[in-house]
């Protein structure tokens, strides 16, 4: 049986959201992330997640990313851009936006899950953020 989830990229100006795992056997970062339920969309797995992960709206786009894992079990990650609507994004103890020097911090230090950093690699997450929303020396 293969397993579906839906991971959000969630973006504001440049950065990311990333979140601890809340359950789980690996420790570090990763986007946040919920199992689709049967017959639901992927879009609406994403605006599930932002509420009930981050408790915001989001404006969901497209799918930029897919992994496939096959070792203990058969699962499938979409990994779905958003843009946060309103602002300023909020800070807490599990969720917290990163800019590229941050995420590369996370990844130095081993304090990222592996799947969050080779997806970060393989959809170039500087290219999913509007023009304009870099601060001054990226």
């Amino acid at each position: 049986m293969i397993r579906l989830q839906c991971a959000l990229v969630a973006l504001y100006k440049a950065r990311i959201l990333m979140q601890r795992p809340l359950v789980s056997v690996k420790s570090g970062w990763d986007f946040p992330r919920m199992p689709v339920e049967p017959f639901e969309k992927y879009s609406e797995a994403a605006l599930r997640v932002a509420r009930q992960r981050v408790g915001r709206d989001f404006r969901v786009g497209g799918v930029v990313h897919l992994t496939e894992t096959t070792a203990d079990q058969h699962l499938l990650v979409l990994y779905v851009k958003a843009e946060l609507i309103g602002g300023p994004p909020e800070t807490t103890n599990s969720v917290a936006w990163f800019d590229q020097m941050e995420l590369c911090e996370l990844r130095n230090s081993g304090l990222m899950v592996p799947e969050a950093d080779e997806a970060l690699k393989a959809m170039d997450w500087r290219a999913l953020i509007p023009r304009g929303h870099f601060p001054p020396g990226y």
